[in-house]
This record gives structure tokens, sequence and C-alpha cells, in this order.
């Protein structure tokens, strides 16, 4: 469990199936997570196990690290969470429909999972 103050304050925008499946693992290590979802109703679970659901994207704009599962673009992301857009590195997945480690890559693209995060 994290109990140092000074561990960052991880934001999760997308939490539907997958999404919500990532952030609950960090939720139950302990980490500090701030969620937002489309449909408010899908950060319930996680706000059970002790995440934080916030009113609005824009609210994600404070936190260290933002993970974001959902169709939303960088642009977006910038434009709703206020994350200035050199803060912002894509994680292109590189990996074909069947999801596995021993999976094949494209263009020598790693497996990632987040869309963008700021530093």
């Amino acid at each position: 469990m994290t109990t140092d103050a000074t561990a960052p304050v991880l934001g999760w925008l997308g939490t539907g199936r997958m999404g919500a499946a990532m952030a609950r693992r960090l939720i139950d290590e302990g980490e500090s997570v701030s969620v937002w979802n489309r449909t408010k109703s899908k950060t319930a679970p996680l706000v059970a196990r002790g995440a934080t659901a916030v009113d609005r994207i824009a609210d994600l704009g404070s936190c260290d690290v933002v993970f974001v599962n959902s169709r939303y673009t960088a642009e977006d992301v910038s434009e709703r969470a206020g994350v200035p857009r050199e803060r912002i590195r894509i994680a292109y997945p590189g990996v074909d429909e069947e999801f596995r480690p021993d999976g094949p890559r494209r263009e020598g693209r790693p497996y990632a999972f987040t869309t963008a995060t700021p530093d």
C-alpha cells in the first residue's frame, strides 16, 4: 500500500471494462486514483474501493499522471483536462486483434494500454 505523502495522484479517464479493471488494480494496491467517466455510475464500484470521482474531465488536470482509456485524442485531453499539449505522450497500441504477451507487434511498436499521460 502506498503511504508516501509524495506519491503521485493518478487520474483515470474512461472507466469502462478495461479502464475500470486497470484502475481497480491500482486502487487495490493503495494508490490515490481520481476517476471520471461519461456515464458517472460506472465510477461507483471504483469509488466504493477508494477512488475519488470527479465531476469534470478538467478536474483530472490537477493529477500527476492521467491515463486515458477512451476515444479521446491528445487534443481532447489537452483541451478538456487542461493538460498542456507538450506534456502529453501518446502510447500507440502495437498489437493485433489477439492481445497476448507473445502476440505479433506492428511496426515494432510496444504493447500499450494508455493513450495519453502527462509527464
